[in-house]
């Protein structure tokens, strides 16, 4: 409950405090007087966006100060989240400045616009000539009946956007894996062939240096045949060769290594090379034996260089690169066949979950389909009440697309829209395209009426609600506001002395001016100032004018007694 509102320097109100009581609160004024001033000042404290021009002309700064009673364990809960003190008592201030700074307080903590917003929503609801585009809104029409339907709708929402969450996150980690199944077939195609190409090839790091060599030995066969079959006839095979004048020498040393020791050891050298020449001639011989030109072995080299130089070009610039990615194929390839295992296990996880999920929408559009049933049925009735006899109101809901075909979100593919008929034998329209300013205010007040005992919002405001209504629907509306402030603390800007006389407690919004100085003053009414100022809503001052006031407040006190009982 609003308890108090203190305002300062907001247009032409200098520094006032308004008191609020329980009940119906009304407020009503002159044209002009500053009524609508109020309740900017009230939407500063609800969180709505400011302007700078409701600064007062001269002051460098405004501030508005709201005093609440909040008595709701979600609120609290709301308030014990962003750790503000979820005392019972509840301060909340904004000030202005024509600096452009913007300091929105609860309980002395400094907090976001936005936070503000969602917590003063929950406790106050400010209706003006704006929100019938609220209800004229096709999109909006949904969160009427969610809002109706309760705690069971709540909780069905709550399990939907866990599911989605769970799903949203399968999808997730089948995105990452990469690729469609058709790009991962044609990866994991590619890589085997890949491996099977280099591993046939049975690679092996310095064969491309072997097989070179061998291939210019191979090439210069009758060169190397001749020069080894040289060394063999010089050194060995022809007469008078090297070994034979090394043997005639080494003969001569012998014979006189009886005379020193060091001839012994000179013989002994010459002995050792004349047997290291004996093998060199002797391998020569032998190799020049196995030296000839291959043809088919050239052709063969030449195939194998060919094959690495071309696995090299593909794979890498040596044969060591070759085998480092054939191992990184190997492996890519093995995660490729395990991430189609898990493919395999989202795509079912996803399939169950989406099954899940659409039973969740199942039950959603049926218990909304429960909702707007009885919904119709009090909407049709307080219409009723309301002076629109033989309206018909209804919910119409879009096709629940089939599971195969729908595109899975947090909320569902579910649509709605408000019809309605507010003449016997028309047929039903949306309500966006017929409903008169007069009607859109009474069907506001219907939806009002009946979401008064629905939700949990403490205080409602109206201003101006009775705009394009008079006479007895004036009435109506008076004792539809009366009936709610039984539940709810109700503030009404009103200039229908009908709605006036109902008032638990009244207001006026009076301009003065002084010395050059205008200024906007809410002042509580007494019993004699209510009749005064109902008798000038009824259009005039006379003691006849009063008699009457007299007489509706007496009667407005009766029928509220009444309905009250």
């Amino acid at each position: 409950m609003l308890e108090s509102i203190h305002i300062k320097n907001i247009a032409l109100i200098d520094d006032t405090t308004v008191e609020f009581q329980p009940g119906l609160n009304i407020l009503s004024g002159e044209t002009g007087a500053g009524k609508s001033i109020l309740v900017d000042a009230m939407n500063l404290v609800l969180g709505e966006r400011a302007d700078r021009e409701l600064i007062k002309s001269g002051k460098d700064r405004a501030e508005v100060e709201a005093v609440l009673f909040v008595d709701h364990p979600q609120i609290m809960q709301a308030l014990q989240e962003y750790d503000l003190d979820a005392d019972d008592a509840l301060v909340v201030s904004r000030r202005l400045t024509l600096d452009g700074k913007n300091v929105c307080r609860i309980n002395g903590h400094a907090v976001s616009l936005s936070v503000l917003k969602e917590i003063m929503d929950a406790i106050v609801d400010l209706h003006g000539q704006h929100e019938h585009q609220t209800l004229l809104n096709a999109k909006t029409h949904i969160h009427f009946v969610d809002d109706f339907a309760g705690s069971p709708l709540a909780d069905c929402r709550n399990k939907m956007r866990q599911c989605y969450h769970q799903f949203h996150e399968t999808q997730k980690k089948l995105e990452q894996l990469g690729g469609s199944e058709a790009e991962i077939a044609r990866q994991t195609d590619l890589l085997q062939f890949e491996i099977d190409e280099i591993t046939q090839a049975h690679i092996s790091v310095g064969e491309q240096d072997a097989l070179k060599d061998e291939l210019q030995a191979a090439l210069h066969a009758e060169k190397i045949a001749d020069a080894l079959q040289t060394c063999h006839r010089l050194l060995y095979a022809q007469q008078d060769s090297l070994c034979d004048q090394l043997s005639h020498v080494s003969r001569q040393i012998e014979e006189i290594t009886a005379y020193s020791s060091d001839y012994a050891a000179l013989a002994e050298r010459l002995s050792g090379v004349y047997y290291d020449l004996q093998d060199v001639a002797q391998e020569a011989g032998d190799a020049a034996q196995g030296v000839f030109f291959d043809e088919q072995r050239v052709a063969e080299i030449q195939q194998r260089l060919d094959l690495l130089e071309h696995l090299q070009r593909k794979y890498g610039g040596s044969e060591q690169a070759v085998l480092d990615y054939l191992a990184q194929a190997e492996q890519k390839l093995d995660d490729y066949h395990k991430s189609g295992e898990r493919r395999i296990q989202y795509q079912q996880e996803l399939q169950t979950q989406g099954h899940a999920l659409y039973a969740l929408y199942q039950q959603q559009s049926a218990l909304r389909k429960k909702a707007a049933a009885d919904l119709e049925k009090l909407i049709v009735s307080e219409l009723d009440d309301l002076g629109m006899p033989g309206s018909k109101f209804s919910v119409r809901f879009s096709a629940l697309p089939a599971e195969q075909e729908i595109a899975f979100s947090q909320t569902g593919p579910e649509t709605l829209e408000f019809f309605i008929s507010t003449n016997p034998g028309e047929p039903e329209k949306p309500l966006c395209k017929t409903a008169s300013g007069g009607e859109i205010s009474r069907i506001m007040l219907a939806f009002k009426s009946v979401f008064a005992f629905c939700d949990q919002t403490e205080t409602l405001i109206f201003d101006e609600i009775d705009t394009g209504i008079s006479g007895r629907m004036a009435q109506v509306v008076a004792r539809k506001m009366s009936k709610i402030s039984k539940n709810k603390q109700v503030i009404c800007v009103t200039h229908l002395p009908q709605i006036a006389s109902y008032g638990d407690v009244n207001y006026l919004i009076e301009k003065t001016s002084a010395h050059g100085h205008t200024s906007t003053n809410v002042i509580l009414l007494d019993e004699e100032s209510k009749i005064a100022e109902i008798a000038r809503l009824s259009g005039g001052s006379s003691e006849l004018a009063c008699a009457h006031a007299r007489d509706m407040i007496l009667k407005a006190e009766e029928d509220k007694t009444s309905m009250h009982q």
